[in-house]
């Protein structure tokens, strides 16, 4: 359907949730992403299936200590991406959104993960902000 369609951001969803390869559907759902016309449902299961298969390629890449030089650094950038978009999620999506908490877990995998070792609790990323609360 992606081919014969490829302004309907929500077969790409579909096509991204029904492929087994994690990289083709983060290519697809990231292509979703891209058309015109997103209505918020599908933009935020397209943005979840982004941050959860890039957080699987991430894990899988940085998984054993055989690891090349090369797949450590392309796991660091999909759980880069992986983290990026969670965090958009997290901020624009309605508190009782489906993925909301799977999304929140996802960032705090990547946080720990990216900058796990430079952490403080003075660290921007664990302060609460005051609109929050």
């Amino acid at each position: 359907l992606v081919e014969k369609h490829p302004d309907i951001p929500f077969f790409y969803y579909v096509a991204s949730l029904r492929n087994e390869d994690m990289q083709r559907g983060l290519q697809l759902a990231k292509r979703g992403l891209k058309c015109s016309g997103l209505t918020p449902y599908v933009r935020f299961c397209l943005l979840y299936c982004t941050m959860y298969n890039a957080m699987q390629i991430a894990q899988s890449k940085l998984r054993y200590n055989t690891a090349s030089q090369q797949q450590i650094a392309e796991g660091y950038a999909f759980a880069r991406s992986s983290m990026e978009d969670a965090e958009t999620y997290v901020r624009e999506a309605s508190p009782d959104t489906r993925w909301m908490r799977p999304a929140i877990y996802i960032w705090i995998q990547m946080l720990l993960l990216l900058k796990g070792d430079k952490l403080t609790l003075d660290s921007p990323e664990l302060i609460v902000s005051q609109t929050a609360v």
